[in-house]
This record gives structure tokens, C-alpha cells and sequence, in this order.
């Protein structure tokens, strides 16, 4: 059994070891959104997005490239 203080996922080769917990959460956060984005991006694609839909996909479009960014660093 993998002890959760022993965790650590590896981002990138010469990045910090981020806790395995943090970065679990923030996948699981980041799901629902994905699949939100891509529910209004169809509806923006048909034609069918209102304008409160297209606000909303660009709210979570910023807020899923926030959530990259923030990884990336």
C-alpha cells in the first residue's frame, strides 16, 4: 500500500515533486469541466448556444488554461 505522505507525481523532469493528493484533486476538479466545455463548444458548433453559454465556455475555457498554467509553473 502507497502511504499518501510518500506520494509525489512527477510534472515534468526538473519540476518540483508535487504531492500525488494535490494533483489527483485537481484532475478530478478539472473533469467536470472538461465536460462542460465540450457541451458548450457543440452548442456554440450547432448553433444552438445562447448568449449566457458562450460566456459561460469562455469562463471555464480561462479557467481550465488557469488551472494548466498553475501546473505548468
Amino acid at each position: 500500500m502507497i502511504r499518501e505522505a510518500d506520494a509525489i507525481s512527477v510534472a515534468a523532469p526538473n519540476a518540483p515533486p508535487v504531492p500525488l493528493r494535490e494533483h489527483v484533486a485537481d484532475r478530478i476538479a478539472a473533469e467536470p469541466i472538461e465536460q462542460e466545455i465540450t457541451r458548450l463548444t457543440w452548442a456554440v458548433l450547432d448553433g444552438h448556444a445562447s448568449l449566457a453559454d458562450r460566456r459561460r465556455l469562455a469562463s471555464l475555457v480561462d479557467r481550465q488554461h488557469a488551472l494548466r498554467h498553475r501546473d505548468a509553473s
